[in-house]
């Protein structure tokens, strides 16, 4: 699983990008990018990064697998 692929590629096939992400999220575009830059992203961030592109957290991560 690529956490970090599956949120490039939900961005991407929804036109958005990490500020508009961010806006959804109620963070800073910078909060984002540093937790998008980390090693892991914990299941709350994930689950949060799901529903603010309104997916199931397992649709999103299976965005990221090959």
């Amino acid at each position: 699983m690529d956490i970090k692929k599956s949120i490039r590629v939900a961005l991407a096939t929804k036109a958005l990008n990490q500020n508009d992400l961010a806006a959804a999220l109620g963070m800073s575009p910078s909060s984002v990018s540093q937790m998008l830059a980390r090693e892991s992203i914990t299941s709350k961030n994930i689950e949060k990064i799901a529903a603010a592109l309104e997916m199931k957290a397992s649709e999103l991560v299976a965005l990221g697998e090959d």
